[in-house]
């Protein structure tokens, strides 16, 4: 079926209502000033979305596109548009650098700005982004929602030829095009998503340095196409994404990032900005020795949650340990009205607990991956509330419970440990998110070691797991030690003396918790000043009565 022709009269209407201008936030594009604007569906056709004007929005050509970022070098005009976003891109430098009187070596804030809208810069990126500028290589390892991306975005954004981004998912190759491209900086992404055409026309674009930022998966540069050559450019930075997939973990490792020491040679050696949201201190060298780099800047930040309490406690049946389901009962007995998120090893015990939890009469859900996906979609609006009846207990399978995200959840309950010291972090960082006083609940269990070392070896009994990733038998021996010494890690850190919790966690990683100045400075020089100026006044007015 053909598109559909909007009615004259509707056009009218719709660009009359909105004023001929882009209603994209903060965009001021409009056929006023001479732009293209274009109408775009609210609801897609294909899903029903008609041509009233209830249904349409104008957006400027440049946004237009973001809503259609899988098209967008397709059409005759793309090419004008990566001009034009081009010379509004060194508009923007220009109006920053000059009519404000920045100098990029000082004050980054209107960059800050201009790409995330905050006036102040998390712990760990301007470091990392000073680093960058002054073209040095930089390892950012810090917990996912930390900020990371503009510590690339920033250096690319300021320099004079595109960054290339190497990123293993599609899916957040997407996300981060559509991101940047709100912004009128062009960018693009080159994947199996897109077909023949497209391909073609990007690559085209490529060559002629129309992007600032291009992404693309490390297995693209093994690609037959000859066109791939094109990717072969002089680039101002080499962004690597998810950096830990180059160490051999298991089945998220891409055997292609082991490759990207050799690939940066091949591009000229341009500086590296590595990122990740899961590096321990030994992983981080491996990280730094596979990329052959030398004198990195290593920046470690954000793991440490000053709001969270850790507590762990030791589950059996005899009157010196724990039970675990009555223990999960009074947390939620005390916890009346509170989000309660309960991380489980299995689908069977998960199940096992929900009916438990149940027939005592607490409404619970259980969230994992084999549910569809309008089930996982009805849990996640159920327990952030926005559909009823709202649900405050959820239960969940370790891996799956990643993808929760709401900011009031104050309880995080592991019914047994982690895999690994990386992923308790991450799943006891989905409490406490608005800042609130929340609390990391551990309990384990004389089975539990036994049960966590079955697990951990489960993707090394694939009888292809050496061919999918290129292992040799010693490499097959190395993974199945480093697996088991995540086991033994978080054991380790079972162990620690209540209150030190928290610090093990830090060394882990190699944070160094923030001194009492880099805490509180900020607060004693406001009030410094701030009575500096009241003292000034009062002398002022007392001088002037005499």
């Amino acid at each position: 079926m053909g598109k559909r022709i909007i009615p004259a009269t509707v056009r009218r209407i719709c660009y009359e209502r909105d004023e001929y201008t882009c209603q994209w936030d903060g965009c001021d594009l409009s056929r006023t000033k001479g732009d293209r604007v274009n109408l775009h569906h609210i609801l897609p056709e294909q899903f029903g979305g008609k041509e009233t004007p209830d249904n349409l929005i104008t957006y400027c050509d440049i946004h237009h596109k973001n809503k259609h970022i899988e098209f967008h070098s397709f059409y005759p005009d793309s090419q004008g548009i990566l001009y034009k976003m081009n010379a509004l891109t060194k508009k923007v430098l220009s109006k920053i650098r000059k009519e404000l009187g920045v100098d990029d070596g000082y004050d980054l804030r209107p960059y800050l700005y201009f790409l995330t809208k905050n006036n102040t810069f998390r712990t760990g990126q301007l470091k990392t982004i000073r680093a960058a500028l002054a073209g040095k290589d930089v390892l950012f390892v810090s917990p996912t929602g930390s900020g990371k991306s503009v510590c690339y975005q920033m250096p690319g954004f300021l320099a004079f030829n595109p960054t290339l981004v190497v990123s293993p998912l599609k899916a957040l190759m997407k996300d981060q095009v559509e991101s940047i491209w709100s912004k009128k900086i062009p960018t693009t992404y080159v994947n199996s998503d897109i077909n023949g055409e497209e391909r073609k026309k990007r690559y085209e674009f490529i060559r002629k340095k129309l992007y600032k930022f291009i992404f693309v998966a490390p297995e693209r540069f093994e690609s037959r196409d000859p066109k791939t050559a094109f990717l072969y450019n002089k680039y101002s930075y080499l962004v690597i994404d998810e950096a830990h997939e180059i160490e051999m973990w298991g089945m998220a490792f891409r055997p292609s990032y082991r490759k990207l020491g050799t690939l940066r040679e091949r591009l000229g050696n341009p500086p590296i900005i590595a990122m990740t949201a899961t590096a321990s201190k030994e992983t981080q060298d491996k990280i730094l020795e596979s990329l052959n780099i030398q004198n990195a800047e290593v920046v470690v930040t954000g793991f440490y949650r000053s709001n969270i309490k850790i507590l762990i406690h030791e589950s059996g049946e005899d009157k010196h340990t724990t039970n675990k389901l009555d223990y999960v009962n009074n947390v939620i007995k005390l916890s009346q009205g509170q989000k309660i998120l309960i991380f489980v090893p299995t689908i069977k015990s998960a199940e096992e607990l929900l009916d438990s939890l149940r027939k005592s009469g607490t409404e619970s859900e259980l969230y994992h991956s084999k549910l569809d996906k309008k089930a996982k979609m009805k849990i996640q609006n159920k327990f952030n509330g926005s559909q009823k009846p709202e649900l405050n207990v959820l239960i969940s399978t370790s891996a799956f419970g990643m993808g929760i995200n709401i900011s009031n959840i104050r309880h995080v309950i592991h019914l047994s440990p982690a895999l690994s010291i990386t992923d308790y972090t991450q799943q006891i960082g989905r409490a406490g998110r608005d800042g609130l006083q929340s609390y990391a609940h551990l309990l384990y269990g004389p089975k539990d070691k036994g049960l966590l070392e079955f697990m951990a070896e489960l993707p090394l009994n694939n009888p292809n797991f050496k061919d999918i990733h290129q292992y040799d038998d010693n490499d097959l021996e190395r993974v199945r030690a480093m697996l088991k010494q995540q086991v033994n890690d978080m054991y380790e850190f079972i162990k620690q003396p209540e209150g030190k919790e928290w610090q093990y966690i830090l060394d882990y990683f190699g944070e160094v918790p923030p001194s009492f100045w880099e805490q509180n400075g900020k607060i004693i020089i406001d009030i410094f000043i701030g009575l500096t100026i009241m003292l000034s006044l009062a002398l002022i007015i007392k001088l002037l009565k005499g």
